[in-house]
């Protein structure tokens, strides 16, 4: 085995220990449960991108079981549509982007999300004229590419500047939204990955399609690694990833909702959806609707050899300061060992509700520093393949043992947040959720380790 148990005499019985022991043993099955959500079971909320039904709010915008949009700053979400303020003070701060007379143009011109036209294309379109005005600043105000204000780089007021063609111009891009266009990058790990089992199809489809969240990288560089998500009805709507998929993809680059539960503020290729305001009931992103939308194209031109993981040095995680090596973020990478759990109760990853001496824990923390963030390694864990996860390690400590990886610990380095229930509830799928937060500290999110399977803990 790849994990050097110490156990205690009681321990050494336990029967939540053998599980771990036995966790290269986990059999593969067929099939999975998976959520449904549509205007049935979500008549007065929208479905996230997992098929969850939200509540109707400002992050969450949508109805009867519409696809969830986030709303950017300064809007609200009425009668389930984003509806912008109506004063622009600074270019890209309200939905429409707006800005003043002294930026760009009129209230739907500069900066803009994608689908208003945002700086676009002609003389008349917002486009902005000094650095203060049009071209939005935040990547909720889309637009803006340059000093001069302004900003959608294309006709349809796209994301501003040029087309991202690398996973590492992904990482250093300093405009969001933007357009991406990645060309033979490979799946190195999956999040999520579910056929939906929604009642309603995708538009010209027989299917309901698949919701996926997977990291990719650039195939020749695999230090730069980005978080991909796909709604079902994305395309391609059967894509169901698999490690060592060979892809190009389309889309928009941005930031995942603070809102969303572990993976809040992380950097994401997805379709331009969020970034349309005032989408009308039954919107369906593409660069024909009205108002138009980038889609997310997803297109399998290979398979491969998955990419070996990173080995990085053994002072990797500068001991656990908050966003440590921020150059890693998104890679999959192998921490060198013997690496040993220290604390199973660290208080970043500490549940924060109002149940009385909550006991959950989203994980643990090595003896280096490094946040382990066990989603899909805890006990009883359903993968995409039908896999039960056997390899708590939580659970050997609590029961007396002690655990290190003397071949060391390989995860994606990505981001992680918690978003608590506002009224102190435990689901973060059924409550209005705060947004996300590192307990304990200041940061709205930090950077940990994510084991993707019980494999990543034995490498």
């Amino acid at each position: 085995m790849a994990f050097a148990f110490q156990t205690s005499d009681t321990a050494a019985m336990s029967p939540r220990v053998l599980p771990v022991l036995l966790l290269v043993l986990a059999a593969s099955g067929c099939g999975t449960a998976a959520s449904t959500c549509d205007a049935t079971s979500c008549p007065n909320g929208c479905c996230d991108a997992k098929d969850v039904c939200r509540p109707i709010t400002p992050l969450t915008c949508g109805a009867s079981g519409g696809l969830c949009t986030s709303c950017v700053i300064g809007s609200s979400c009425i009668f389930g549509q984003c509806t912008a303020s109506t004063s622009g003070t600074g270019g890209g701060s309200s939905a429409t982007g707006g800005g003043t007379a002294t930026g760009g143009g009129t209230a739907t011109g500069g900066g803009g999300g994608r689908a208003t036209g945002g700086g676009g294309g002609t003389a008349t379109g917002g486009g902005g004229g000094t650095a203060t005005g049009g071209g939005g600043g935040p990547a909720t105000g889309g637009g803006g590419g340059t000093a001069t204000g302004g900003g959608g780089g294309t006709a349809t007021g796209g994301g501003g500047g040029t087309t991202i063609d690398t996973v590492q111009s992904v990482r250093s891009a300093g405009v969001f939204p933007s357009n991406v266009n990645l060309q033979g990058v490979v799946v190195t790990a999956i999040s999520f990955a579910r056929v939906s089992t929604a009642t309603s199809l995708c538009a010209g489809s027989s299917s309901t399609g698949v919701n996926a969240t997977f990291w990719v990288a650039d195939a020749n560089n695999p230090r730069f690694g980005v978080w991909v998500e796909k709604f079902r009805c994305d395309g391609a709507i059967d894509y169901f990833p698999q490690v060592g998929d060979v892809l190009n993809i389309s889309g928009m680059v941005g930031f995942e909702a603070s809102f969303q539960q572990q993976e809040g503020y992380r950097v994401m290729v997805k379709s331009g959806f969020d970034f349309v305001p005032s989408k009308p009931l039954g919107y369906v992103c593409a660069l024909s609707s009205s108002p138009p939308c980038e889609p997310l194209i997803i297109t399998k031109v290979g398979t491969r050899v998955p990419l070996a993981a990173l080995t990085v040095p053994s002072t990797f995680g500068a001991l656990g300061a908050i966003r440590a090596e921020p150059s890693y973020v998104g890679a999959r990478v192998r921490l060198p060992g013997p690496i040993s759990v220290s604390n199973i109760y660290p208080s970043a990853l500490k549940r924060i509700s109002a149940l009385p001496n909550d006991t959950r824990y989203f994980g643990y923390e090595l003896s280096n520093g490094v946040l382990v963030n066990n989603f899909r390694t805890f006990e009883g864990a359903v993968l995409e393949n039908g896999v039960i996860s056997h390899c708590d390690v939580r659970n050997v400590v609590l029961d007396g043992g002690t655990v290190t990886f003397p071949n060391g610990l390989i995860g994606v380095w990505d981001t992680y947040t918690q978003t608590t229930c506002t009224d102190g509830g435990v689901s973060s799928t059924t409550c209005f959720n705060n947004a996300g937060m590192i307990p304990g500290t200041s940061a709205t999110y930090t950077h940990v380790l994510h084991p993707t399977d019980c494999a990543d803990q034995t490498p």
